[in-house]
């Protein structure tokens, strides 16, 4: 989250292209221990991250700015 710019974005894309390759491939998506990812579980992690992104900014931090990658190297 703190290198990528517009975490919250990048994460919707992400889901979003993840769904149609699912969605093609006749798969699931499933988290690191391989539990399927239901709409509800990803819209957790989209607030985890807009949370994240909230309190880099609220401290003057930019995700994915020069400043975040050197904090976060």
């Amino acid at each position: 989250v703190p290198r990528t710019l517009n975490p919250v974005t990048q994460f919707d894309l992400m889901a979003r292209i993840a769904h149609e390759f699912a969605g093609e491939l006749q798969a699931n998506l499933v988290d690191d221990h391989r539990v399927v990812l239901s709409n509800n579980g990803l819209a957790l992690i989209r607030t985890r991250i807009a949370g994240i992104e909230a309190k880099m900014c609220d401290n003057g931090i930019v995700p994915g700015s020069g400043q975040a990658r050197r904090l976060f190297a």
